[in-house]
Parts: structure tokens; C-alpha cells; sequence
């Protein structure tokens, strides 16, 4: 069967796919269920050869989303006089579903039940199980989805269907229950449902069906945070997509706009196309998500079949487009796409007359609602406002929301207008958050009665969920307002619908709201509770924070981060007495408070910064990232101090943790605009012309905030080692150079110092055996790429490998290819890389430099990853030693993280900026003289190799702490 024939067999439930995917790209289900085989047994017409059936003009009745019961009554009466009637009910069901009009859905097929055979009533259950699931009515949906399965595998309903009419009709079932059952938390059963369906499309040789169910299933394979697997399932999609397009090479643009109009294969391909753009963008492959959508926007005869300036697809794409450049952080040209949607006003194609006539007579469900088409350009306006917002530009964000208000305003009452709505509301109240005097009376005005008037749309649509939005929304121009009371009473009644719907992405925003209103209100013992349960949520939705949907939509940085750091703000106690000022010649004061209840709050409070770090990280790769075993600090290393350095709204808090002791903790009146001052002075301070007069000074202010109170408790407990589990951009500060103005000593001349991400390490002890050592090298010396050349680095390999065993790639000889095949070849647990590399808080700019190209975090992932899932050795130390920060950006130590996340190696060392690569190779070659020697830990031989440079061990052209103080070993210091 050819792509055309498939599409001819499935062209009744092609408009139920689209809006499926309007709603959430991943949930195919019932909406892909096959039409045309399963009509009235009299019709006698052959799936693969019939043409679309022509719809009865008055399917235009149904683009109003007002329309009341008597309406659909009188529709369905005029629809059952038709002996393709099936076919027909599908395509004005869409209508309800593509405005989210579920409950009318609902009673359209229940009032069409009785005239419809077995086969279709089956199909009609499905579709109801769909609304309900909707709805979050769960138990109501599996009931309708097990009548569904009920009817179709009835023996009568067996003997009149043909053997592959019959599996497909199976397949859609199935796939429709296991979306309910993903939709429920049940992953796993879902994939195994899924599987079924694979089996049965497989049977009938239909390969959508099965690209359909191989989607599904990466979703659930994600879900379950298995996402290589879910990537792979992705890939093999990705090629059914591209052999299935070669098929139409050679086809002339007439023939490609005639199979778009008539047979709907344009819309069938578009859609599976932008639903697997949407699969990589959940799973984190920006890269391979904006490439799909590319090849989507590349076939414009699909797309945008008239030739008109603007297809409901080509927007569809536009859209895509904008949200991955803004994710990625490409501001300027997520505003150039959004550009081209907010000056899009075509809302009905531009046609001739004989090919408009022949459109609105075989596909008039096509020609879509003034109001439903331009709501993708309302939404491209929406985040232009939100940019602005982000930006700092609140005047062109209040110029972007007045200029769609009666267009928001005007839109149907349906789910998809309510949430649209909600957004222009919350943006309104963004700005009010950021600059209370810029909001005119009029537009707060605005705000209050567009949310009255959406809350009285989603009552009427008896929706719990959009609701809840709704309530919750207006809860929160309360709080802003200081309206607490009403506030935290709405907010309650909100969180209690959002819970019954199971809508944990609406739900940890109330409990967080609770949370901030009862602090608000002094009542802190609810507010530590309502943020635990905001926290506890947010940990639920872990794997799936990246994939809220847009009208859900988020900034980490804004509505995910504070939740953890303002729990944590509450739970340690602070006496306004015992902080320091800021800049004050007095000192924080060290509290130890032994009482069960402190010591619970300051252990939840380490942990809750612990969660955030990941939940970072998480946000980091747009992916649930740590799946692999851990062990707890203090059962590594009895004589390893760990210190939590935590950046609140209100001050600078610091947890130590001494094995066996009570924790304690101290603070400084320091807010976190003034940390961020702070740190950028030290950094600038750092740079390598600088005097002692400008360094010493700042980072005699960082040993008082972070070190100096546990001074006297770390040496009591005759601590060696201190693992820094720093915090924000506190990542970017090099902890080694903080200075104790009493001793005249650096931090590094006390401690072993490590980074770490938080309490838990990679399991194993450390494989290191002193001359024994093995390391593969590989590095650049010469110019590439744009990159100036490191002719220290030939120095620094040899050195190496004169000490120890090793394998070496150097210049035209690292690749990537052949790094691949040097660590999949070796044993060695030791790979070091240098090479210029960079360290961004965005994935797509953190690499590493090879010959032949940048190596991603992904890629080197990859390179690694057959020493990870092996019986082998192994990798337990990772060198990158001429790597660097990305210059400007606050958060880059993240890249820093991630790679030493990733690489699943034990331990990264790495530099935070660009070091004279002479001195980096000193330090490299002391660093592995130190590590070749008998029970010296990594942390051991690093501070060795600094304190060579920092005492003038070659000379004193290297004792300035521009050249050692950049080295930072992150993870198991062992």
C-alpha cells in the first residue's frame, strides 16, 4: 500500500489528528481512529479505493463554539439520513474537540449511539473516553474505553469486518487506552499497550499506525525517564519521515498541492512531523527538533497548499520554531518568528474560485473559524510580551497585550481560549510584580474582568481544571493586591479542583501560592507546609517539567526556583542578631542549635537545596538527567566537611555538615543582588594584571560569609577536605583564592577543596594506583576552527605520557571518531582533553574542541558512554584543562556541572576561565606527579599542583591566583 492509498484509508480522521496534536503533539489515541472501514455494512465501500465522502453543507453550523444541544440534535438528525454516516460524525465531532468542547462531544456521540452498528459504536466509545479523559473524569474513561475494546472484539462484530479492517479498528482502541493509561501515571502499562497496537498495525502493513504507536511509546519510554531509549524510538520515526517524503521528490508542485487539498496526505505527514519535532523537544534534542520542523517548513505545498501568506500548518511551524529559539535562549530571533505570526491577520486561505469551491465542498471543516485561526498569532504575541517582560522593556510588553486584548477577549469558550486568556492575565500580573507603577488603573481593570468573564466560560464548560487555572489566577492578583484573606480562601478552593484533576502542573502553583500568602500572613508553620507540598509535587513532575504544555508555560528561573529557595528561606531559623551585615567589620555568629526540631529543618533544608541543584540540572538537559547509583559523602570520606553556601531572597545562609556532629549554620544580610555584585567583583579581580590591593580585599569578604564562623568546629574535627556544594552563581567563584586575612593564607593552603552537586556521589571507590596509572590524551596544539593554537599542550602530553602509560591523539589525530575508538579500545580510567572547550547554562553552546568539530555534551556523552554500561573499567577521572566559562554568562559554571554529569565519569577536572596554557601544562604535569605517588587522593594531588604555582615553585611568574585558582574537581575526589 502506497503513502496515498494509506492516506485515502485513514482521510476521515485526519482533522481529529491535527487538533490531537494542537492540544499535545505526543497524544495520538483515539483521534487516529480509522473511519472509513468501519462504517455501516451496507455501504459496501472498499477503504482503499473510495474517495472522501462529501460532507453536508451544514457543517459550518458547527463553527461556533456557542452552539447549545438543540443545535447538535438537529445536526445529527440530518447526519443519520446519510449512509456513510460514521465518517461524517468523526469529522463534526472534531469540531467540539479542536475548541475544547468535551462535554459536548460527549452527549454529540452518545445522542448518535443507538443508529450507529456495533463496529462503530466501539469506535464512538473510544471517542468518549477521550472527552472524559480530558475532563480528568479517569474512571468514566476506562470505563468507556472497555466497553470500546468490549464491542470490537464481540464475535458478530468479528464476522462482518475484514481481518485488517479489524486490526487497525483493535490498533486505534488500543492506542486511545493507552494514552488514558499514560494520562493516569501508569507508563509502563502504557508502553505495553502500546506495544500491542504496534503489533496489530504491523500485522496490517500500516506504517503510520505504527509510526503513530512508536511515538507513543517514546513518550512513555520518557515518562519513565529512559530517555536514550525514547530518543531511539524518536530516530526510527525520523526515518519512516524522511523515506516517506523521498517518495515525493520528483512530483511537480500541481501534484503535491492536489494530494494536499484532496486526499489530506499534506496534513496527515505535517502532523506526524510536528508531533515528532515535539517528542525531541521534550527528550532535549532541540537540534533534531527544530531540523524536523524545518523539513516541515521546506514542503510549503503541504503546508501551505493555496499559496496564501499563511497556512494554519505554516504557523503551526512558525510557532515551533519561536519556542525553540527562545528556549535555546536566541531571543532576537524568537522575536523576528513571532514577528511574522503577529502580523498575520489571513484567517481564511486565499483561493480561485474553482479550486475554493471544491475545498469548502470535500473538506470544509478546513476552512477554520475566524477566531481558531488566529489564535496561533495571538499566542506569537503573547510571548513577545513575555520577552519584553524578560528584558526589562515593560512598556513594549504593555504595548503588546493591549494590542491583542479584544481579540483575547472575543475568543469561543473553550479550553485552549480559557488558558489563552489566563496567559495575557498572568502577564498583566508579571508586570505588576516587577513594576507596580507602569500598570495604568485601566489595565488592572482589564485584567479583573477578562478573568471574570473567563471563570464564567470555564463554569459553563463544567471544566475542574480550567477552573482551577482560572481561580487560581485571580487568587493571585489578589495577593499582589494585599488582599490575603480572599486570596489564601480562593487559592484553597483552586488547589482542591486542581488535585481532583490530578493537574500537578496547576496544582504546585497553588500550594506554592498558599505557601507565600500564609508567610505573608505570619502563619509560618502553614507556609513551611503548603512549600513542602509545592516541593514534594514538583519532584513528581520531574521528568515532566520540560513538556508542560504552552498554556501552562513557565520560566524555571521564575516559577520552578523560588519555590525550593523560598522553603528553604523558611526553615532555617535566623535571629535578626546573629547576622552580619553586609560589608560589616562584624562577623556572622555561628549557630548550633541541637534541638530535634532545628537539626530536622536545617537537614530538610539541605535538602531541599540538594533537589533544586538537580532540578536545575534537569532544566539544564530538558531532561530528568540522574539515573545512575549513588552513596552518601559522609560514608566516603569520615574527614570531609561539607558546606552548603545558600543564596535566599532575604540574606546568605551557610550549612556545614561535620560527620558525626549536629549540623549548624550562620548567615549575612546580604540579598542576592548583592551576592551577585559581590561575585562579579571577585571575578574581575581575578584577572591576570590585577593587584593584591584590588583581590585580597573581596576575597577576605567571601572567607567571612562562607568560611570564617566554622573555622574553629572544622579544626576541632580535624577536618582535611571541604566539599563546596555551592550555590546559583556562587559556581563561578573559585573557591581556592578566598583569603583569611589573620593567617595570610588562601583556602587551598588549609583544604582539599571538591565541587559537588549535593550530598550523593557515583558509587565504586577510586580505581587510581599510583604509577600504575593509564590515561588517554588527546589535545589541540595548532590553530583551528577560529580557536588560537596552545603550543603548550605538546609539552603538556609528552610530560604525561613520559609519567605513565597513555594513548595520544594530537592535532589532525583527534577526532571524534577516533577518540570513540581509543576509550571503547582501552581500559585506561583516566581521559584527558586539551583543547579549548567551553562551559555555558545553555546545553547547545557548551562543547569541546576536536579537529574536525565541536563535541557536544550529548555527543560526548556517547563517546563514553561503552565504559558506562559494561563490566570494564571504569572512567574515573575526566581532565578537561583548557576549558573556560562562557564570557557574560552568570550561570555558565552549569555547562561545568552538566559535563560532569554526563560524562558519567567519577570525577572532572576542569578550569572555570582561559589560562595561559604554559602554566596550565605545569600544573597538569605537578597534578599527575601527585597522583602517580602511593594513597593520594585526586583532591590531594590537585592542591599539590596549585600550591607548586602559588609558592613559586617555577619561579614566581605563576604565584597570581589568575593561574591556579581556575582548577576545580568536581565530583568523587577520591
Amino acid at each position: 500500500m502506497n503513502w496515498r492509498q494509506v492516506v485515502l484509508f485513514v482521510c476521515g480522521l485526519v482533522f481529529s489528528l491535527a487538533l490531537s496534536l494542537g492540544i499535545n503533539h505526543f497524544n495520538f489515541g483515539v483521534d487516529q481512529l480509522w473511519a472509513q472501514g468501519i462504517t455501516e455494512p451496507e455501504s459496501g465501500l472498499d477503504p482503499e479505493l473510495s474517495s472522501p465522502p462529501t460532507l453536508p453543507t451544514s457543517a459550518h453550523a458547527f463553527t461556533s463554539a456557542n452552539l447549545n444541544q438543540n443545535n447538535i440534535h438537529a445536526e445529527i438528525i440530518e447526519i443519520k439520513s446519510d449512509p456513510t454516516n460514521l465518517s461524517h460524525l468523526l469529522r463534526h465531532a472534531q469540531i467540539w474537540r479542536n475548541q475544547g468542547l468535551y462535554r459536548d462531544e460527549i452527549y454529540f456521540w452518545r445522542s448518535t449511539l443507538d443508529g450507529l452498528n456495533p463496529a462503530a459504536q466501539s469506535i464512538a466509545h473510544a471517542h468518549m473516553a477521550m472527552a472524559f479523559n480530558e475532563l480528568g473524569e479517569w474512571q468514566t474513561a476506562n470505563e468507556q474505553i472497555q466497553t470500546s475494546l468490549q464491542l470490537i472484539n464481540d464475535p458478530d462484530v468479528v464476522k462482518e469486518i475484514k481481518r485488517s479492517e479489524l486490526a487497525i479498528a483493535r490498533s486505534q482502541i488500543l492506542n486511545t487506552q493507552g494514552t488514558l493509561q499514560l494520562a493516569q501515571g501508569k507508563p509502563e502499562v502504557a508502553m505495553e499497550t502500546w506495544k500491542e497496537s504496534e503489533a496489530l498495525y504491523r500485522s496490517a502493513n500500516d506504517q503510520l499506525g505504527i509510526a503513530i504507536t512508536t511515538i507513543n511509546q517514546a513518550k512513555a519510554l520518557q515518562t519513565m525517564g529512559l530517555y536514550r531509549r525514547a530518543s531511539n524510538r524518536l530516530n526510527q520515526v525520523k526515518e519512516f519521515a524522511d523515506a516517506d517524503l523521498a517518495q515525493f521528490a520528483d512530483q511537480s508542485l500541481p501534484e503535491l498541492t492536489e494530494a494536499a487539498i484532496f486526499d489530506h496526505s499534506g496534513t496527515v505527514r505535517v502532523n506526524l512531523l510536528l508531533s515528532l519535532a515535539d517528542g525531541y523537544r521534550v527528550v532535549g534534542n532541540l537540534d533534531a527538533a527544530q531540523q524536523v520542523l524545518e523539513q516541515v517548513l521546506a514542503k510549503e505545498a503541504f503546508i501551505n497548499p493555496y499559496g496564501g501568506a499563511s497556512s494554519p500548518d505554516w504557523q503551526e511551524v512558525i510557532l515551533g520554531l519561536g519556542h525553540i529559539a527562545q528556549t535555546q535562549g536566541e531571543l532576537d530571533k524568537a522575536k523576528s518568528l513571532y514577528d511574522q505570526l503577529a502580523n498575520t491577520s489571513h484567517c481564511y486561505i486565499s483561493v480561485g474560485e474553482d479550486l475554493r469551491d471544491r475545498y469548502e465542498r470535500d473538506a470544509p471543516e478546513l476552512v477554520r473559524p475566524t477566531k481558531q485561526a488566529c489564535l496561533i498569532g495571538i499566542k506569537a504575541i503573547l510571548e513577545q510580551a513575555t520577552i519584553a517582560t524578560q528584558i526589562g522593556t515593560d512598556v513594549e510588553a504593555i504595548a503588546w497585550l493591549n494590542k491583542i486584548y479584544n481579540p483575547v477577549q472575543a475568543l469561543p469558550a473553550t479550553r485552549t481560549a480559557i488558558f489563552t486568556k489566563v496567559r495575557w492575565s498572568s502577564q498583566t500580573i508579571a508586570l505588576l510584580k516587577q513594576n507596580s507603577t507602569i500598570i495604568k488603573p485601566e489595565l488592572l481593570t482589564k485584567t479583573n474582568n477578562l478573568l471574570a468573564q473567563t471563570l464564567t466560560q470555564a463554569q459553563q464548560l463544567n471544566d475542574p481544571k480550567a477552573i482551577a487555572y482560572v481561580l487560581g489566577t485571580q487568587a493571585h492578583l489578589d495577593e499582589i493586591q494585599g488582599n490575603y484573606a480572599r486570596a489564601i480562601a480562593t487559592t484553597q478552593t483552586a488547589l482542591n479542583l486542581a488535585q481532583a484533576s490530578q493537574a500537578n502542573e496547576i496544582v504546585y502553583q497553588w500550594e506554592w501560592q498558599l505557601g507565600r500568602l500564609y508567610h505573608q500572613t505570619r502563619n509560618n508553620d502553614r507556609a513551611i507546609a503548603a512549600y513542602r507540598d509545592a516541593v514534594n509535587t514538583l519532584q513528581k513532575l520531574r521528568h515532566d517539567l520540560v513538556a508542560i504544555s504552552d498554556n501552562t508555560k513557565f520560566s524555571f528561573r521564575d516559577q520552578v526556583e523560588p519555590v525550593y529557595r523560598e522553603l528553604v528561606d523558611l526553615l532555617i531559623p535566623h535571629d535578626p542578631d546573629n547576622l552580619a551585615a553586609n560589608h560589616s567589620p562584624h562577623k556572622p555568629k555561628l549557630q548550633i542549635d541541637k534541638t530535634a526540631q532545628t537539626q530536622a529543618n536545617l537537614r530538610q533544608a539541605r535538602q531541599v537545596i540538594e533537589q533544586l541543584q538537580i532540578a536545575e540540572l534537569d532544566n539544564f538537559f530538558r531532561q530528568a538527567c540522574l539515573d545512575a547509583e549513588f552513596s552518601s559523602v559522609e560514608m566516603i570520606d569520615p574527614q570531609a566537611a561539607i558546606v552548603y553556601p545558600i543564596i535566599t531572597p532575604s540574606r546568605l545562609e551557610v550549612i556545614v555538615s561535620i560527620p558525626d556532629r549536629p549540623l549548624f549554620h550562620y548567615g549575612t544580610k546580604a540579598t542576592p543582588m548583592e551576592v551577585k555584585q559581590s561575585i562579579d567583583q571577585i571575578l574581575d579581580s581575578l584577572r591576570q594584571n590585577s593587584f593584591a590591593s584590588e583581590r585580597l580585599p573581596i576575597a577576605q569578604q567571601f572567607y567571612d560569609w562562607l568560611i570564617r564562623p566554622a573555622q574553629a568546629e572544622l579544626a576541632a574535627a580535624k577536618m582535611q577536605t571541604l566539599v563546596m556544594v555551592l550555590d546559583g552563581e556562587l559556581r563561578n567563584v573559585p573557591m581556592a583564592a578566598l583569603y583569611d586575612r589573620d593567617t595570610k593564607q588562601y583556602l587551598i593552603e588549609k583544604y582539599n577543596l571538591v565541587l559537588n552537586q549535593g550530598l550523593k556521589l557515583l558509587k565504586g571507590r577510586s580505581a587510581l594506583a599510583g604509577e600504575n596509572l593509564r590515561v588517554v590524551t588527546a589535545g589541540i596544539s595548532e590553530a583551528q576552527a577560529g580557536f588560537i593554537g596552545l603550543p603548550a599542550v605538546d609539552y603538556e602530553l609528552a610530560q604525561i605520557a613520559m609519567q605513565f602509560r597513555s594513548r595520544s591523539l594530537l592535532n589532525q589525530g583527534f577526532t571524534a571518531n577516533s577518540l570513540e575508538m581509543a576509550i571503547a579500545n582501552s581500559d585506561y580510567p583516566i581521559i584527558h582533553l586539551a583543547t579549548h572547550g567551553q562551559f555555558s547554562s545553555n546545553l547547545k553552546d557548551t562543547f569541546i574542541l576536536a579537529w574536525d568539530d565541536k563535541i557536544n555534551i550529548d555527543r560526548l556523552e556517547k563517546l563514553l558512554s561503552p565504559r558506562q554500561n559494561s563490566d570494564r573499567t571504569p572512567i574515573e577521572l575526566l581532565v578537561l584543562s583548557a576549558c573556560e566559562t562562557a564570557t557574560g554568562d552568570r550561570r555558565a559554571a552549569l555547562g561545568l556541572a552538566g559535563v560532569a554529569l554526563r560524562s558519567g565519569a567519577r570525577s572532572t577536572l576542569a578550569s572555570l576561565w582561559t589560562v595561559a596554557d604554559r602554566s596550565t601544562a605545569e600544573l597538569m604535569v605537578r597534578f599527575y606527579e601527585g597522583l602517580g605517588q602511593p594513597d593520594t587522593t585526586k583532591a590531594t594531588a590537585l592542591r599539590q599542583a596549585q600550591l607548586s604555582l602559588l609558592r613559586g615553585e617555577q619561579g614566581n611568574t605563576y604565584r597570581h591566583p589568575y593561574y591556579w585558582a581556575a582548577f576545580v574537581l568536581a565530583g568523587n575526589w577520591l
